[in-house]
């Protein structure tokens, strides 16, 4: 992968709007690992809801693929993420609004008829 051309940023941001419109009941990462705090926004806005590696400062670096991303700034914060929730025009769900989503999903993998499609 070292020696591999990044894609575009806009790739990215294509591919959730994609999936957001194909799978609105899904959760849709938008990973602090790729642009920061500063990337997040336009994530969120192409579809993202669910924020991943939030790491706070001085707690190690373990699962972390960018390490110099805003971490000891406090780029990477809940209260950082909230920050730009906020300026976005959204809030974070609480505890039971995920669990209850949880709790729906789960329901409705139980009570679905098992796919005929045929994997490859």
């Amino acid at each position: 992968m070292a020696k591999r051309t990044p894609p575009h940023p806009l790739r990215e941001t294509l591919i959730a709007a994609v999936m957001r419109l194909a799978f609105p009941d899904k959760l849709i990462p938008a990973s602090l690992d790729v642009a920061g705090i500063a990337g997040l926004k336009c994530r969120l806005n192409a579809g993202a809801n669910v924020v991943t590696s939030i790491v706070p400062p001085g707690e190690g670096l373990v699962g972390v693929a960018q390490h110099s991303l805003n971490i000891e700034e406090g780029g990477r914060t809940t209260a950082s993420v909230q920050n730009v929730l906020k300026t976005a025009g959204l809030q974070p769900a609480t505890r039971e609004e995920y669990q209850n989503w949880v709790k729906r999903r789960q329901h409705a993998l139980a009570n679905s008829e098992p796919s005929t499609e045929v994997a490859c």
